[in-house]
């Protein structure tokens, strides 16, 4: 033996098909694997709301309570900002929606 890697046969299923794998370039449908939300506003309806995507896009990142900074974090618990609103991650409400949120 030399040390060097000797092929000495290759079966190719013809039942198989190629797939090469890595960045997609083209868009596609969410009936697929690729379920996702999006936030969408019209005026003619008056509020935001979530619906599902018909393309796939690009991910956020999760922004957690604590990177917030000091003044955000005063904003969300300021009642008087948001009107009649309940912020839902606000430190007054944050554990009733999660109550609510929790599965039965």
């Amino acid at each position: 033996m030399t040390g060097r890697a000797l092929l000495c046969g290759l079966t190719i299923p013809i039942w198989r098909y190629r797939r090469l794998e890595g960045p997609r370039f083209s868009r596609t449908y969410i009936y697929g694997s690729n379920t996702s939300l999006r936030f969408e506003y019209q005026m003619e309806l008056g509020s935001p709301y979530l619906n599902f995507a018909v393309w796939d896009g690009e991910y956020q990142d999760l922004i957690m309570w604590e990177q917030l900074t000091d003044s955000a974090r005063v904003a969300f618990n300021d009642s008087s900002n948001f009107e009649k609103a309940e912020v839902p991650f606000s430190d007054n409400h944050y554990v009733d929606h999660l109550d609510k949120a929790w599965p039965l």
